[in-house]
């Protein structure tokens, strides 16, 4: 965890966290939304659907480009993030490498300092933003799911409250 929140701090302070997270629960109500087609259309034989096609299919037209917009809102932040931080891992590690001591260099071969710096690198690069960017859409999806579930059948609720005081 301490990790994590030194990337999260490493990027912008930390600046860019809220748009994500506001990106991230915009995006749940659009696919939340999404359920709203399945109600318009009929699901029997005989039924009358209840709108027309066409506002059907601009809606679907309109919850998808919403749904677009923001998923790329939030995936710029992360990638945005994830290079600052990458970079001033760079930096810093190039300065130590630099002002390191000689014996350092005698002891250690050119080979395993790359190597090293190189696996550091590649997990900063790639590992931790894309997994700080996945935290929150599951999260929020969770929220999202459990909010609809209680929404239809309240019974649920004491079954996700009674499961969090397990958990914890």
């Amino acid at each position: 965890m301490k990790i994590y929140l030194s990337h999260m701090a490493a990027t912008c302070k930390g600046l860019l966290i809220p748009l994500i997270i506001l990106a991230q629960a915009l995006f749940q109500v659009l696919q939340i939304a999404y359920w709203w087609i399945a109600w318009a259309n009929p699901q029997t034989e005989g039924q009358l659907p209840k709108t027309s096609p066409m506002v059907l299919l601009g809606v679907f037209m309109a919850l998808a480009f919403g749904s677009f917009c923001f998923i790329f809102v939030r995936f710029v932040p992360v990638a945005t993030s994830g290079l600052e931080a990458a970079s001033e891992l760079f930096v810093e590690m190039l300065k130590s490498v630099f002002r390191a001591p000689m014996s350092f260099f005698d002891s250690t071969s050119a080979g395993r300092i790359l190597n090293r710096v190189s696996i550091d690198q590649s997990v900063v690069d790639l590992d931790i933003p894309f997994r700080l960017g996945g935290f929150a859409p599951t999260t929020i999806q969770l929220l999202g799911i459990v909010t609809v579930m209680t929404k239809i059948t309240r019974q649920v609720l004491l079954l996700v409250i009674s499961m969090a005081i397990a958990c914890l």
